[in-house]
């Protein structure tokens, strides 16, 4: 494959996708939490910049690892799983940051 169409693959997957699945994790943990919708809106506006933020920082060198001839065909689905379960924690703990709730 071309760097070029992997290139512009990451760029398709860090903007559209990423700000996609960014607004619909905020959206989802603020209603399982039952709060009102208003705070729910207000808490989704304050937490997507950051994970997108993070999002850049994170999935750009696991794309390029996974894309790498480094990167053995066999393992590439597994190292994939684990940056998952990576990115999921670092998600969790920016929806869940509540310093300006409880200073």
């Amino acid at each position: 494959t071309e760097p070029w169409v992997i290139a512009s693959k990451i760029f398709i997957d860090q903007t559209a996708f990423a700000l996609f699945l960014s607004v619909f994790y905020a959206l989802f943990v603020g209603f399982l939490s039952s709060k009102p919708l208003d705070q729910v809106l207000l808490r989704t506006k304050e937490t997507v910049p950051p994970s997108m933020v993070s999002s850049w920082r994170f999935w750009p060198l696991v794309h390029i690892i996974t894309y790498s001839p480094f990167m053995p065909i066999e393992f590439k689905v597994l190292w994939n799983d684990v940056a998952e379960i990576a990115w999921v924690a670092i998600l969790s703990v920016i929806a869940n940051d509540d310093r300006e709730e409880n200073p």
